[in-house]
């Protein structure tokens, strides 16, 4: 048999009709159209809801478990958002679905399908929409068009938040660029940083092997691992108690006695009782006549007559061309321009209905702040977990010397996050709700890090306190929060 005319093939969006003509198909074009208008829905909440943030899970599993657990789920809520895309797609094609199908039949001369009785019956009209198998196949394809691009996004979360495991002590010369210390100093790399810092948070939990390592000592027998690691961490620590506003200085429990009678200045060595050195106070600066000249002449903002002449006449000033006078004009109604608009909104802030909802939030400083807070939050725990084993696992004593700072980086943290953090009433919200806002909000998070660390760390250390030579203040402090610490004076 001979093939058929080319003429009747589809070709899309057109068919082969009658008298070799080509005719629309309707139906391929509410079907594309549904399509952009559910992916155009999908992405303004992908946007809206901020699901293009990472969130790493903290029990981690294979990848296969992690992704068949959602197909069903992801299948159901396919279903649910091409319904719910369909009550809103057929009042709008009903209205509008003639724009698009007159469009098309003249940029490409199609005609339009008759009936059976011989009138054009137009999908955008209620008898062409009354069609109970295109309803069916526009849900079903925007299920599956929503299911994939939920799959797609799941498989791209678990490929990037599976953790990573690198290795603590480089074997080889050229394992040092994948080592664990840069990872975490990797801050141009923030999915890089991120794993580094959950790979130490999992290694300061469950492997004791890989925490050995961490207390090893190098060939020139210095603690190189820890040193870099706790360096890392508490450098990050640190940024955030700057960025809560807090003091960094470690306070002192008593005032410095005042300097004896046969003290000398010529004499920089000379100490106190404390051990402080002393500095010599530098000596004021000899202000003479010839500076005091000089200062005012910096000050005039008018020469005299008699000084220009002396000074000689001015150096004659180049002449502007015309085009950098227009560049300077344009660039200056540029800058104009782009203060329009905060020009605008300080304006209608000054009146009232139109500051309410252009002024910031009472919280919103506060939310920001800790927006993102997750790798203080494994900072801390690993740091308090580290320094835990090493009580029991430290052979060479490499964590001693870092002990008083990481209990003071700790306090002074949790003393800043005293001033920031507020923790909700129960009898004000329900107990689901309290519990929502204390695992989704940072701020509980980064409370709740701390406090568990300095318990953590005061009860395995609770004999060895006082040798830490750690303020009055700041032992006060770790009292209160782990109150069942026992604080024995030395004698």
């Amino acid at each position: 048999p001979h093939p058929p005319p080319l003429h009747q093939h589809s070709h899309g969006l057109w068919e082969p009709c009658e008298s070799h003509q080509r005719c629309l198909n309707e139906k391929l074009l509410f079907s594309m159209l549904h399509g952009f208008f559910l992916g155009l829905c999908i992405g303004v909440h992908y946007f809206v809801s901020k699901e293009f943030f990472l969130a790493f899970p903290s029990i981690q599993q294979p990848k296969l478990f992690r992704l068949r657990g959602h197909v069903w789920s992801h299948l159901w809520e396919g279903l649910r958002w091409s319904l719910w895309s369909l009550c809103y797609f057929y009042p709008a094609f009903f209205l509008l679905g003639s724009y698009p199908r007159n469009l098309l039949t003249q940029l490409f001369d199609l005609h339009l399908r008759h009936g059976d009785s011989g009138a054009v019956v137009h999908l955008s009209s209620l008898a062409g929409l009354m069609d109970a198998v295109l309803l069916l196949q526009v849900a079903l394809l925007g299920a599956v068009q929503h299911t994939l691009w939920a799959l797609g996004l799941r498989l791209f979360r678990i490929f990037h938040t599976e953790a990573v495991r690198f290795p603590v002590v480089a074997t080889f010369s050229g394992e040092t660029p994948r080592l664990l210390v840069t990872a975490l100093n990797a801050k141009n790399t923030p999915l890089l940083n991120y794993l580094g810092y959950l790979d130490l948070y999992q290694l300061s939990l469950h492997s004791v092997q890989r925490r050995k390592q961490v207390y090893s000592l190098d060939q020139s027998g210095q603690p190189a691992v820890w040193r870099d690691i706790s360096k890392a961490s508490l450098e990050l620590i640190s940024s955030m108690v700057t960025r809560l506003g807090g003091d960094l200085s470690v306070p002192t429990s008593t005032p410095l006695p005042p300097p004896s009678s046969s003290y000398s200045l010529s004499s920089p060595a000379t100490s106190t009782s404390r051990g402080w050195p002393e500095v010599p106070r530098p000596s004021p600066p000899v202000v003479t006549r010839r500076h005091m000249y000089d200062e005012q002449a910096r000050l005039w903002t008018h020469c005299p007559q008699g000084v220009q002449a002396a000074l000689g006449p001015k150096p004659p000033q180049p002449r502007q061309s015309v085009a950098s006078i227009l560049l300077s004009k344009a660039k200056g109604l540029l800058l104009k321009l782009s203060q329009l608009p905060h020009t605008a909104a300080q304006s209608l802030k000054r009146k009232p209905f139109f500051a309410y909802f252009l002024s910031e939030l009472p919280d919103t400083h506060n939310q920001e702040l800790f927006r993102d807070c997750r790798l203080q939050v494994w900072a801390v725990s690993s740091l308090s977990e580290l320094a835990a084993s090493s009580y029991a696992e430290d052979t060479y004593g490499v964590v001693q010397r870092t002990l008083p700072s990481i209990f003071t980086t700790l306090i002074i943290l949790s003393q800043a996050l005293d001033k920031h953090v507020k923790v909700p009433l129960s009898s004000s919200k329900s107990t689901r709700n309290v519990r929502v806002a204390l695992e989704t909000n940072g701020k509980y998070a980064v409370k709740a890090a701390v406090q568990t660390a300095l318990h953590r760390l005061g009860t395995t250390f609770s004999k060895e306190l006082r040798s830490l030579h750690l303020c009055d203040e700041h032992l006060f402090y770790l009292k209160m929060v782990c109150f069942s610490v026992p604080l024995k004076e030395t004698r």
